[in-house]
């Protein structure tokens, strides 16, 4: 009844009161959490191999209220022999429009096997806004090395060797001097590492000789073998005249060791028979099943929540594709740091690294020459494209050598030596105090290229000319230069082949006033991620197996100007000059 009373009193002298959802400040709001699932691995292919370390990271952000005591569970649901994880559980404070990163470091021993494994995800807050996902993690046995004797053969002229009669054949006779050959090749699935060797004889009348004298042994090392690979092992041994021959071969043998120890041979008989000559030795071509074993099973997130994400491919498996480039040359740099204290270019190293395998493996490069860091300097870069001297200019077969440049890291506008307006490259070793001495204009590398008269030039650029560094969603933009809100317009860019030469193309990350960004998901720069996906197939626009350089530009333009709004909202268009009907790519 009072409340009636009341309400009634306050009915007859109250007035409406407007107000809108901007004048409410402080007001409460639950936690909103999403979160970004990945796993990181030693060799970046999504496989958690044999004596590899690994990390399940979980980037967790908050676009709600403050998020207190937060549980993050990952657990594996069976035991895996050989997997080891560092961390199970994590508890953490997220505040209000924060981000967090929580690694959970695993390790698999020598002992794992191929496999898969489930990983149980859990993140418990208070309030109930629980997230659930599971992880499958591929993992793969130890891959062994073997290491096999394919053969001998004999070497009974020359220097250190006496041939009976003085009459080389071949052959290996009492009281001759010879060399014996032996041909070695890691015929297992798995590198050879730290190879040492020791060949000996029980047979006294058997002499082992090195250059200084008589030994009991020989001993030496070798150079790590991979797959398929071969090595050279030579001695000098001579039967003397009171030998004979009780078996099929000569009582010489080879015992080696390796660094996993699966490789090794133990007291392996070398086939050399008196008065015959050895066997051919034969080389067998390993086809592994490795990337078969591997591509079987890949690692994967699974959830129903609309909170999790895990979208970021792995560009560090570039696809097989057929040899179109066969008479071609690739310079690809990667400059990453300066020796002058100037803010990095993020991920530079790595783009460099990542195109050189495209280049190699999906165009089918087999001259492609890697700088990266400090072995980027401004005479390394002279000593590349320098149109008198330069490596290019002692490779290239004009008229038939494909050209390809690839250059990830800072270019810095300026003025050149003349006071005329230029752009650098930023090499390890360069002052932005002193860059039109230290740099190296970008006018001149692509002069040096256009002179070298190339069937085709390629010049594909991750940089900007801004004069800002490199930004990701980590790590803000730097002013690096001199200079400031420098539009780079054609005034600055006074060499431009591509309007003269039909087969000179370049293709640049983003326009000249725009900084071009990282992408810290991938690791990489956003324009590079974007062009290693569209050469895994992305940009075949068609579906004819055949990527042309008009597709390859149609797709990456697309992808980078839609991501980069995501990263600090920034913009970054890349623009492509020339000619593209250029097949690039095709794949098998």
């Amino acid at each position: 009844m009072i409340f009636s009373q009341r309400s009634a009193a306050q009915s007859a002298v109250s007035k409406v009161i407007n107000f809108s959802m901007d004048e409410v400040t402080g007001i409460f709001m639950p936690p909103e959490l999403y979160v970004d699932i990945d796993f990181i691995d030693d060799n970046g292919n999504k496989i958690l191999e044999a004596k590899e370390s690994g990390h399940i990271l979980l980037k967790l952000q908050n676009y709600g209220g403050d998020a207190s005591g937060v549980e993050v569970f990952v657990t594996p649901y069976k035991d895996v022999q050989g997997l080891f994880c560092e961390t199970k559980s994590v508890t953490a404070d997220i505040f209000a429009n924060s981000r967090k990163e929580l690694d959970f470091p695993i390790y698999a021993d020598i002992s794992i096997p191929t496999d898969s494994v489930f990983f149980d995800i859990k993140v418990r807050e208070r309030m109930g806004y629980d997230i659930d996902a599971k992880l499958l993690l591929s993992t793969c046995e130890f891959q062994k090395a073997v290491i096999s004797l394919q053969g001998v053969s004999i070497v009974d002229s020359g220097r250190g060797a006496r041939a009976r009669n003085g009459n080389p054949d071949g052959k290996v006779q009492t009281g001759e001097v010879v060399w014996a050959k032996l041909l070695l090749q890691n015929t297992g699935m798995g590198e050879a590492r730290s190879i040492s060797y020791t060949i000996n004889s029980e047979d006294p009348n058997i002499l082992l000789m090195t250059d200084t004298g008589l030994a009991s042994e020989i001993n030496g090392t070798l150079n790590d073998l991979l797959v398929g690979q071969t090595a050279e092992v030579s001695f000098r041994l001579s039967p003397n005249n009171s030998y004979v021959q009780k078996g099929k071969y000569l009582p010489v043998k080879i015992s080696l060791t390796e660094e996993s120890g699966f490789g090794n041979l133990a007291s392996a008989q070398i086939p050399i028979s008196l008065d015959k000559v050895p066997d051919v030795p034969k080389i067998v071509d390993i086809k592994g099943d490795r990337a078969g074993l591997l591509a079987m099973q890949q690692t994967r997130v699974y959830s129903q929540s609309n909170r999790i994400t895990s979208n970021i491919r792995d560009i560090s498996q570039a696809p097989v594709g057929l040899p179109l480039y066969e008479d071609a040359v690739a310079i690809v740099i990667g400059a990453e740091k300066n020796s002058y204290g100037v803010a990095p270019a993020p991920y530079a190293a790595r783009d460099a690294q990542l195109m050189a395998k495209y280049l190699t493996t999906s165009m089918g490069i087999n001259d492609v020459k890697v700088l990266v860091n400090e072995k980027v300097t401004g005479a390394a870069l002279s000593d590349c494209f320098d149109s008198r001297y330069g490596y290019l200019k002692q490779v290239v077969i004009p008229g038939k050598t494909d050209v390809f440049v690839f250059y990830s890291g800072h270019g810095i506008p300026d003025y050149d030596t003349e006071g005329k307006p230029d752009v650098f490259l930023f090499p390890y070793d360069a002052r932005k105090e002193l860059i039109s001495d230290r740099g190296y204009s970008v006018n001149r590398l692509y002069a040096d290229l256009n002179s070298l008269g190339a069937k085709s030039v390629t010049v594909i650029l991750d940089a900007c000319f801004s004069g800002s560094s490199r930004q990701t969603a980590s790590l803000a933009a730097e002013n690096i230069s001199g200079t400031k809100g420098v539009r780079i317009s054609n005034q600055f860019i006074s060499q431009r082949p591509w309007e003269i030469n039909p087969e000179f193309r370049l293709f640049t990350s983003s326009t000249g006033e725009q900084t071009s960004l990282g992408y810290d998901q991938s690791q990489s720069g956003l324009f590079t991620y974007f062009l290693t996906i569209g050469l895994q197939g992305d940009a075949d626009e068609d579906d004819n197996g055949s990527i042309t350089m008009d597709e390859l530009v149609k797709f990456v333009t697309k992808k980078v100007s839609s991501e980069a709004a995501k990263i600090r909202g920034g913009a970054q268009t890349p623009e492509f000059f020339g000619n593209g009907d250029m097949i690039i790519e095709r794949i098998r």
